[in-house]
């Protein structure tokens, strides 16, 4: 077996990725069986594994919309993703923002972590750790996509080495749901560049609050 060298900043990104992935496919797959039809709204909307409710909590957006606008939350997703723009992260931002749901205010973070559950091949969600870790001050889902672009192609050599770690480990996660699940490989490099983000975005918070490194940037042998 090949020894595999990561940075203390990579073996927290893979902690961060094994402790989510398995939950993570879990909301696709049931997105993915409301919107056939397979989960009833009524169902989906309420507390259970991998429900929207909980998919909400998880990514601490349920406290952006009123209490009690799950449902309508979900009513406004479903007939977005079913329409022309269904990738239009800040158009259903400013689309939400019209709705008594929102309370008038745009959305972004919610829109794109909303929208990831319908397209996890493309969309990856945004946050304020992730857009620290790109400098991105806008709220603004285009700039951030811009951004992260640049981002994962200089590094793209250190997410091929923990690719590399964690193909064997995910294969068994990912063996029941590949059939649900298209194009699984970018969804698991994808899940993998948010990880990444939500690390570095955490760092960068820390340091820019005088706590020095969170972590030393020091080779580990794997």
């Amino acid at each position: 077996m090949v020894a595999l060298y990561m940075t203390n900043i990579e073996v927290k990104i893979v902690g961060e990725f094994l402790r989510n992935y398995e939950s993570d496919l879990e909301y696709l797959v049931c997105f993915r069986r409301y919107m056939r039809g397979e989960i009833p709204s009524k169902d989906y909307s309420i507390r259970g594994n991998g429900s929207f409710y909980n998919f909400l909590t998880e990514f601490r957006i349920i406290r952006n919309i009123v209490q009690g606008g799950t449902h309508q939350l979900l009513d406004l997703t479903k007939a977005w993703c079913e329409g022309p723009e269904a990738d239009e992260v800040d158009a259903f931002a400013q689309h939400l923002s019209k709705a008594d749901i929102s309370r008038g205010a745009i959305l972004s973070s919610l829109a794109s972590k909303v929208l990831f559950l319908n397209n996890p091949q493309q969309l990856l969600p945004m946050d304020a750790l992730a857009r620290k870790a790109l400098n991105v001050r806008l709220n603004s889902y285009s700039a951030y996509s811009t951004e992260l672009k640049t981002y994962s192609q200089k590094r793209q050599e250190s997410l091929t080495e923990i690719m590399i770690f964690l193909n064997p480990i995910v294969s068994s996660i990912e063996r029941s749901l590949m059939s649900e699940l298209p194009e699984i490989e970018k969804i698991r490099l994808n899940r993998l560049i948010d990880k990444m983000l939500w690390v570095q975005g955490q760092q960068d918070r820390y340091n820019t609050e005088g706590g020095g490194n969170v972590l030393p940037d020091k080779k580990n042998m794997i």
